[in-house]
């Protein structure tokens, strides 16, 4: 789907509307929130974690705010999850489908408590945005027993000295949203990465002062829009 749909895109989007990512909220299923959407529906996900280091991630589509209106592209949707490895290499995508104002299956993969994970929403022909966060910003499932973490909680651990090309803890602070690439560019002191990207979202990485990363995950509200940043994250 991924590979071989995308370069449909722009022309469900004619029919679709737009995809957006959210900052994970409560939802109204209690320890579900939905992280990816666009005009056809929702992908819903949060975690448990196993106690041993990992975490069991957890998604389904929920398509049932579909519009009314028929149309080859409104006939389906799907959400996904995938691996993020260490050096932010995407793999291993699976899928909730569903038909039109109907819920899809949950599909779950096994992350890392402290790793990343990948999570799109689509349309039929296509992916529409996607979004890369860490494990840890997600919700908890319905009776996994543990408190949510809000995934804009800022970290509280200290920050080394910043080195050249790394983001130190009072830039990561400036990385607004509505900020576009450039600007982020220019307040971190470095380009970032791109780890993924779509028609219209893309995920670039930073390094972050004293270890780890730091990602923002960017969107743009339509064709020939200018991407945004719609969520950061640091890990």
């Amino acid at each position: 789907m991924r590979k071989t749909m995308t370069s449909l895109v722009a022309i469900a989007t004619m029919v679709l509307g737009m995809g957006t990512l959210a900052t994970p909220t409560a939802s109204a299923k209690p320890g579900w929130a939905t992280v990816t959407s666009w005009e056809g529906g929702k992908t819903k996900v949060c975690a448990v974690a196993n106690g041993n280091g990992t975490s069991t991630v957890y998604a389904h589509w929920d398509g049932r705010r579909y519009p009314t209106v028929g149309g080859q592209f409104r006939e389906s949707g799907a959400g996904g999850l995938a691996h993020v490895a260490d050096d932010f290499t995407i793999s291993g995508w699976i899928y909730s489908h569903s038909d039109k104002g109907t819920v899809g299956p949950t599909i779950s993969i096994q992350r890392p408590s402290n790793g990343w994970v990948y999570v799109l929403s689509g349309s039929q022909i296509g992916i529409t945005v996607e979004v890369v966060l860490p494990v840890k910003a997600l919700s908890t499932c319905p009776g996994a027993g543990r408190a949510v973490v809000p995934a804009d909680r800022p970290a509280t651990d200290d920050i080394a000295p910043r080195a050249a090309t790394c983001v130190s803890k009072k830039e990561f602070r400036r990385i607004g949203k509505a900020m576009r690439p450039g600007a982020v560019k220019r307040t971190v002191g470095a380009r970032g990465a791109v780890v993924t990207k779509a028609e219209f979202s893309v995920v670039r990485r930073y390094a972050r002062c004293g270890g780890g990363s730091v990602v923002v995950n960017f969107k743009r509200a339509g064709a020939g829009k200018p991407l945004k940043v719609a969520s950061r994250f640091k890990g």
